[in-house]
């Protein structure tokens, strides 16, 4: 019930300030604005004001605006016209959307993904000032890389202070570094304290060099990823991948990235149980090489609330929806020059419900990431040129700046039958894909119990 809820807030939201957006920019370039709407369906109530109609509607499901003269039906073919041009079906006032200017349109469409991207900025820095939570190494040395420049330390050493500051997570090493190179450490080995001097070495060191101690122990996992379709669970110890014992987090990854696309044997400790599961790590196309990915976070223990300041939250929201937004349209660009790979990162509905149930249990300030996370999203697929999107309506727009006349109204309704095709192919394969997954992942786990239950008779 809370996750019903909590989708119903979230694409209410989104949705509701998405055509927000378009509405504050319709009225701004004099648009008239016949309804703007939170939610759909049958009118709960309304008022009109200033000739708009105000209402809430019966699906709390986000929102719509309707602009007179916005939609192409709204105009009839002059067919004693030599050319055969459009006009409207009623007189016109000069106050219909395809009555302005291209660069009018342009930016009226263009004011609804900006809406969520001011959203995506305001609900992270909200997550900032409320308290980010994350989570941390413990500051023992788990590997090292290049011994002969940190041959003072070794495996195992607990890092406890760094120039007389207590050192509680691996993170806190790497914020005292980076403002200078040169340190006292105390470290505790074979249960004796000792205190080094290193010089001349930056923060890298502790990143490339140095690593900390990470057991293969999963901590979250990203449903609809092979992971998550294997059956592996939150806290599943990894203990061996085929014939290979895994030690430590960094075997495990090393095996997981020389094989995408190949089926691996993973024996898991799950409780008292030791499990057998096949994964199939599929390519990340996040990276430049083929790497495999299996979709699964590390279990950290230290956990780490900070709040921060009214002008940092700000800083670190706006820097954080910067990022969300390269990230997302870096995605998409390896997607096009990848498209074999679109089936397996494509989800639908299904693995957005799953994920808000998990983003609502994390916490508040979670919840807050992926809201923003979404509303990025949205931004950036409703600005792909496709017809029927706000992207589709930009580059007719351009097209017209281009032509120095509006593209023929024939074409643009052929253009938006095949948006529609394109949009509604999509949402059902990313259906099929969620479906899929699910399944796969109901049977795995369906093996996984009964496969205990003969074990243990």
């Amino acid at each position: 019930m809370i996750t019903i809820l909590g989708i119903i807030i979230v694409f209410g939201i989104l949705v509701f300030v998405h055509e927000g957006g378009h509405f504050i920019a319709a009225k701004l370039f004099g648009v008239k604005v016949d309804k703007f709407s939170f939610g759909f369906g049958p009118k709960l109530i309304g008022i009109k004001c200033r000739g708009t109609e105000y209402r809430i509607s019966l699906i709390p499901f986000g929102g719509y605006v309707k602009m007179a003269g916005e939609q192409i039906d709204e105009f009839i073919k002059d067919d004693d016209h030599p050319s055969g041009k459009w006009i409207d079906k009623i007189v016109s006032e000069g106050d219909e959307f395809l009555s302005k200017k291209w660069w009018q349109r342009a930016l009226i469409a263009f004011a609804g993904p900006f809406a969520n991207f001011l959203l995506a900025i305001f609900v992270l820095c909200l997550s900032f000032l409320i308290g980010k939570t994350s989570f941390d190494f413990p500051p023992i040395i788990g590997k090292i890389e290049a011994t002969s420049i940190t041959s003072d330390l070794q495996v195992g050493d607990k890092i406890t202070e760094i120039d007389g500051k207590k050192i509680s997570g691996w993170n806190d090493i790497l914020q005292i570094w980076t403002k200078n190179n040169n340190h006292q450490i105390t470290i505790i080995r074979d249960g004796k304290e000792m205190k080094l001097e290193m010089q001349g070495n930056d923060y890298k060191l502790w990143i490339n060099q140095v690593k900390p101690m990470a057991q293969a122990v999963v901590g979250q996992i990203s449903p609809g990823m092979p992971a998550y379709q294997s059956g592996l669970q939150e806290n599943d110890r990894i203990l061996q991948i085929n014939d290979k014992i895994i030690h430590n987090w960094y075997d495990m990854s090393e095996i997981i990235f020389k094989n995408p696309n190949k089926k691996l044997n993973f024996v898991v400790k799950r409780g008292n149980d030791t499990l057998n599961l096949t994964i199939v790590p599929q390519i990340n196309i996040m990276e430049n090489e083929q790497k495999g990915i299996i979709g699964i976070t590390q279990k950290l223990p230290i956990k780490i609330i900070e709040k921060y300041s009214l002008f940092n939250s700000l800083k670190y929201g706006t820097l954080s929806t910067i990022s969300l937004v390269y990230y997302n349209y870096y995605g998409l660009l390896k997607l096009f020059k990848n498209p074999g790979h679109i089936s397996e990162n494509l989800g639908g509905p299904i693995l957005i419900t799953s994920i808000t149930g998990k983003q609502i249990k994390a916490g508040l300030d979670s919840f807050f990431s992926f809201i923003a996370l979404l509303s990025i999203v949205l931004m950036v697929m409703n600005l792909l040129p496709i017809p029927i999107l706000d992207g589709g309506h930009i580059l007719f727009a351009i097209i017209e700046a281009i032509r120095g006349k509006m593209l023929d109204f024939n074409i643009q309704l052929k253009l938006q039958k095949v948006g529609l095709i394109i949009l509604v192919s999509l949402m059902i394969f990313a259906s099929y894909n969620d479906i899929n997954r699910f399944i796969k992942r109901q049977i795995s786990i369906s093996l996984i119990n009964n496969n205990v239950i003969e074990e243990k008779k």
